[in-house]
């Protein structure tokens, strides 16, 4: 009996205790700690802004952070359409589309880009994609979606001669979530 009698004044303190400090925790905080807090949040911004003495400074940002991943869901999708010569499987593009390819070439416009891409696409049998890695970015002082993409493309073309190369694209996105513009690089791996 004893023993249930301290276990339940045990039981009683804890249940105190724990009352006592989630009364603590909902506690609205006292000027002192919301002025800790502001200064803080001041240095943070100030740490962002400050030149981190670079030897160049970025011409389009520095300022990045982990994106929304749908984005690169996006991304790897459509390199699955052109793998699979499917180009209207997916409406991912904004009507005002540009896109600026490896080759220098820039074409403006989801429709001429759709056209482009189809045509170029069916002058191959084949292509098989690796991609490497891709990252979904945020570019904070920008206010911008991005996704990056590096890969291999292997296109087997029509008279069956293979060719292979690396391509690094980057993909930005508009507030609805349509590509508005991208990107592309490739190495040339021709041999000297």
């Amino acid at each position: 009996m004893k023993r249930l009698i301290v276990l339940s004044i045990s039981s009683l303190f804890m249940l105190i205790s724990f009352s006592s400090q989630a009364q603590e925790a909902n506690k609205p905080k006292d000027d002192k700690v919301k002025k800790e807090e502001m200064k803080m949040e001041k240095e943070e911004a100030k740490m962002e802004k400050k030149d981190m003495n670079h030897s160049y400074a970025a011409g389009y940002s520095s300022s990045f952070e982990i994106g929304n991943s749908a984005y690169a869901n996006k991304i790897v999708d459509i390199w699955k359409d052109w793998d699979d010569n499917m180009l209207d499987r997916h409406d991912y593009m904004a009507d005002s589309l540009v896109m600026e390819l490896s080759n220098g070439m820039k074409i403006k416009g989801k429709q001429a880009n759709l056209e482009g891409a189809k045509q170029h696409r069916g002058s191959m049998k084949a292509v098989k994609t690796t991609i490497h890695a891709f990252v979904p970015l945020r570019v904070k002082d920008k206010n911008e979606d991005v996704v990056c993409i590096w890969g291999e493309e292997e296109n087997t073309m029509a008279d069956g001669k293979i060719e292979k190369k690396p391509i690094h694209e980057v993909w930005w996105f508009n507030k609805d979530g349509k590509i508005y513009y991208m990107r592309q690089w490739e190495v040339n791996m021709a041999k000297n």
